[in-house]
């Protein structure tokens, strides 16, 4: 009779120890599925900023933004990163803005800047608008190319401020 209720002691804590092992495969299984969806919704809002303001001035903005963050301290700049603040394009803009102030007072040595030259961007942006395609609505990459106008003048903007 002894070994009956151990059997069924036995068999009871493996069901228990079974539902709390499904329990927790479930709850990290969600937990894993968040963190996806999370990641995924940041590198929707990152593309979102940089096709809005082109790859060069999402890169000097962001990495200005960032070195901004870097001065209040390596903790505070990953905090912001790791939960999505500079996926914001509003925090990421006042970030930039900040630390462009600071690297004109002398304060903060300049963010990694765009690897292009304002001349090279006036004139891309000077060939762009001299197109048939910039002045021609029905022309089938009119609004691409106005796009790209709009940021490389965002960009030439940003590079004549410096």
């Amino acid at each position: 009779m002894e070994n009956l209720y151990f059997v069924a002691f036995i068999v009871i804590c493996a069901a228990v120890l079974t539902a709390l092992g499904l329990k927790f495969e479930r709850k990290h299984r969600l937990k894993t599925e968040s963190r996806r969806k999370h990641a995924q919704q940041k590198a929707q809002m990152h593309q979102a900023m940089k096709e809005r303001w082109g790859q060069d001035l999402y890169d000097m903005k962001m990495n200005t933004a960032r070195a901004f963050a870097r001065r209040m301290g390596p903790e505070v700049e990953q905090s912001l990163w790791d939960n999505g603040f500079f996926c914001l394009d509003a925090v990421v803009e006042g970030f930039y803005d900040m630390g462009r102030y600071l690297n004109a007072e002398g304060l903060m040595p300049e963010g990694h800047g765009s690897s292009r030259s304002y001349d090279d961007v006036d004139k891309e942006v000077k060939e762009l608008k001299a197109s048939r395609a910039y002045n021609n609505t029905g022309a089938p990459n009119h609004d691409d190319i106005r796009r790209k106008v709009k940021q490389l003048e965002d960009l030439r903007f940003a590079l004549s401020r410096r």
